[in-house]
């Protein structure tokens, strides 16, 4: 079985950013080869090469034995899973500053060619009043071949994702949007749109279920709001928002209640 911890250190990288804290995120695979590890390392490729104050940075990865590493940015401070656990759900002007740091942080990958593709709120740190994403552990630049599911599985989790990854189907930048969809959703009404017994029946139902509106389970959150979580989950990619970009800017619109008069 995969064996997995995650040590804290502080380390001198070779970099313009001197000292630095630092993760190391480790898992045991028996068996693991140099060749095992090297075809993961395109994806590790994909997320190092990102730079953005919204992405967590990748410094190193390797092989140590049977051991895989990630080497990352520590931040300190609550997932925004965490938070909303310890907090329930948010307001609107709090989530639409959430979610836009999130967007803008896609916006920078969906450019570089990287789709996330397991955007949910525990790889979304809320520390050090800043938000970032994380974990493109399973992000792939979108010119890498490969299918969406790992030894039958989903890459993914269920209730975060697309119905185009639930259907096995190639995947872009509107999948993570369709995820981000769903976290404001969760953040919104505190439990997300999809959810059964089991992850492969949770991620059918996206197929041919339609989501309770977010009004109907929280009536203080604004229309404008609700129309613009309503489009990002949208079963077909065609309408849904066409960019990070384009998905930010409709909630830069949105009529908060904090600016009524």
């Amino acid at each position: 079985p995969l064996i997995s911890s995650i040590t804290e250190a502080r380390a001198r990288l070779t970099s313009s950013s001197g000292s630095n804290r630092v993760r190391a995120h480790e898992w045991v695979e028996p068996g693991t080869s140099l060749a095992a590890h090297r075809a993961r390392y395109p994806q590790a490729v994909a997320a190092a090469r990102l730079s953005h104050p919204g992405v967590i940075r990748v410094f190193d990865t390797g092989l140590d034995g049977e051991t895989c590493y990630i080497v990352m940015e520590l931040v300190e401070g609550p997932t925004l899973a965490e938070s909303l656990a310890q907090r329930g759900p948010l307001d609107a002007v709090e989530t639409i500053r959430v979610a836009r740091h999130i967007l803008d942080a896609l916006s920078h990958a969906h450019a570089a060619g990287v789709v996330h593709r397991d955007v949910k709120p525990t790889n979304v740190l809320t520390g050090d009043h800043a938000v970032k994403v994380t974990d493109f552990g399973i992000a792939k630049a979108a010119f890498a071949s490969g299918d969406l599911t790992a030894t039958g599985k989903l890459l993914g989790t269920a209730k975060y994702l697309a119905p185009e990854q639930a259907a096995g189907d190639a995947v872009d930048g509107r999948a993570d949007l369709y995820a981000l969809g769903i976290v404001m959703y969760e953040m919104l009404t505190g439990r997300v749109p999809f959810e059964a017994e089991t992850d492969l029946a949770t991620a059918m139902l996206r197929l041919t279920e339609v989501p309770t509106p977010p009004r109907a389970l929280r009536s203080g959150i604004p229309r404008e709001l609700e129309t613009v979580v309503v489009r990002a989950l949208s079963r077909d990619p065609d309408d849904r928002f066409q960019s990070a970009d384009e998905m930010s800017s409709a909630l830069e619109g949105v009529d908060r209640p904090s600016e009524r008069t």
